[in-house]
C-alpha cells in the first residue's frame, strides 16, 4: 500500500502516553495470497488494486494486552476491508512516527501480511515499512522519475558543489602554467 497523507496524535494521561499515526487514504497497489491455508476465508474479492484502505498504526505500551487467542496477531483488518489497525512495539513504531513527520519527497509504503482465521476479520501478523527517496525532474509540475538511494542523492549534491571549485582550480592552474611559460620564453630571449 502506498501511504499518503497522515495525522499524528499523542495522548497523555497520568497513567500513560500513547502515540498513533493515521493514514486515511492508503492506496492498495497489489496483494497476493501467500499461504495455501483456508483460501475460502480470503477470497479474490477481498481487495482490489486501486482501492483505498484506512490504516491506523498505534504504539504498543508495556501494559497493553493484545490478543491472547492469537499471540502472533499485531493488528486487524475489518470485515468491509476498509480499515486496518496495527499495534507495534516502540522501537518499530518510531520510524513510522518519524517518517510521518518528515517533510520531504520520499515515497512510503507498507506491506501487510494477513491471515484469515475468521470470515469477517483478517489478522495482521507482519508489517513491513518502506521508504524511497524520489528524484524530481526540473520541469515545472513534473512527476517523480525514479527512486534513488539517500547516499546517491547526497553524492549528487556534493558534485553540484564541487564542479565550480574544480573549474576554478583548473582555470588558475592553466593561468599559472601560462605565466610560467611566458617567463621561461622571456628568459630564453634575453
Amino acid at each position: 500500500m502506498e501511504l499518503g497523507k497522515f495525522a499524528r496524535t499523542t495522548r497523555i494521561s497520568a497513567e500513560r502516553v500513547s502515540r498513533q499515526v493515521a493514514f486515511p487514504n492508503c492506496l492498495v497497489t497489489s496483494w497476493t495470497v501467500m499461504s495455501l491455508g483456508d483460501i475460502t476465508k480470503l477470497s479474490k474479492d477481498s481487495f482490489r488494486e486501486g482501492e483505498i484502505l484506512k490504516l491506523s498504526v498505534r504504539e504498543r505500551m508495556p501494559s497493553d494486552v493484545l490478543w491472547n487467542e492469537e499471540p502472533e496477531k499485531i493488528g486487524v483488518v475489518d470485515a468491509g476491508r476498509t480499515c486496518c489497525d496495527v499495534i507495534l512495539p516502540p522501537h518499530v513504531f518510531a520510524p513510522i512516527w518519524s517518517a510521518a513527520g518528515a517533510n520531504d519527497s520520499s515515497r512510503r509504503s507498507v506491506e501487510l501480511e494477513l491471515k484469515a482465521r475468521h470470515p469477517e476479520i483478517l489478522s495482521v501478523t507482519n508489517v513491513a515499512f518502506f521508504e524511497a527517496i524520489l528524484e524530481y525532474n526540473t520541469a515545472v509540475g513534473s512527476e517523480p522519475t525514479q527512486r534513488l538511494d539517500a547516499i546517491l542523492v547526497e553524492l549528487r549534491e556534493m558534485r553540484k558543489e564541487l564542479v565550480p571549485l574544480i573549474r576554478s582550480a583548473t582555470f588558475w592552474f592553466f593561468a599559472a602554467l601560462g605565466v610560467l611559460a611566458f617567463f621561461m620564453f622571456w628568459q630564453n630571449l634575453s
